[in-house]
């Protein structure tokens, strides 16, 4: 008999449901140590997503607010960001 299993993320709404359906927050409340130690590098009200996706071309980013319900744990008006990039090809590749 074989067991076939789900591959990760194949449902993104229940597996970001199960994800944040406990109450509390996942990452913590206050900034990590590397986060701590960079701070100094950004001035209020610059945009810090920009050094996690050094590696992308970004074609659409934009900020906006919307109402969700995620699980259990988060409904209401959110603050969000969308999206659209493509990963940079690598040196040397066609």
């Amino acid at each position: 008999m074989s067991m076939q299993t789900t591959p990760p993320f194949s449902d993104p709404a229940n597996t970001w449901n199960r994800r944040f359906a406990e109450p509390g927050l996942l990452f913590g409340s206050e900034p990590n140590d590397w986060l701590r130690e960079h701070a100094r590098v950004w001035s209020p009200g610059e945009h810090v997503l920009c050094v996690a996706f050094a590696g992308l071309d970004i074609d659409t980013l934009r900020e906006y607010e919307a109402d969700l319900s995620e699980g259990s744990g988060h409904h209401g008006r959110s603050a969000l960001i969308g999206m659209v990039a493509r990963r940079r090809p690598e040196r040397g590749a066609p």
